[in-house]
């Protein structure tokens, strides 16, 4: 069988976030992650560990919470619960050259819901710059293309 890329594309920002900076921001964040029994056990767990300043854990926590090694996919979550658009999280692959991204992918207009449907690009760069700032990631958002080999 033949390998070959796939392609996601959309409009968002490259994900690079220091564990401290995803604290403070999942703690500023905590109604839009609390949404379900799981993921209140999860806060549970992560302010215990906050409190103890045990980052390396709270990392941990979180690579086995989201099955990712990074807090990324948290992060998209609550975007996409605070504005009713869907972010993804798009992974790393070493062998494309691909970082870490969270993003809102194109996808066929009938799988948009009414608030996607009426969402401008500078509306998506408003929203992207206020979480980005939010962890303190200095890079514009913008349209991304994210390689996947295999």
């Amino acid at each position: 069988m033949a390998m070959r890329s796939s392609f996601v594309y959309g409009y968002g920002f490259e994900f690079d976030c220091d564990i401290r900076k995803f604290a403070d921001f999942l703690s500023t964040h905590k109604e839009a992650f609390c949404v379900a029994d799981k993921e209140k056990e999860v806060f549970s767990s992560f302010e215990n560990l906050l409190k103890k300043e045990d980052f390396e854990s709270i990392q941990e926590l979180f690579d086995t919470y989201s099955e990712r090694e990074s807090v990324g996919p948290v992060v998209a979550f609550i975007m996409s619960q605070e504005t009713g658009i869907s972010f993804d999280y798009c992974s790393v692959d070493a062998d494309c050259d691909t970082p870490e991204a969270i993003l809102f992918a194109e996808t066929y207009p009938w799988l948009l819901n009414d608030r996607e449907k009426l969402v401008t690009e500078e509306e998506l760069c408003d929203i992207c710059r206020k979480y980005m700032n939010e962890l303190d990631i200095a890079e514009k958002p913008g349209f991304l293309e994210q390689e996947y080999y295999g």
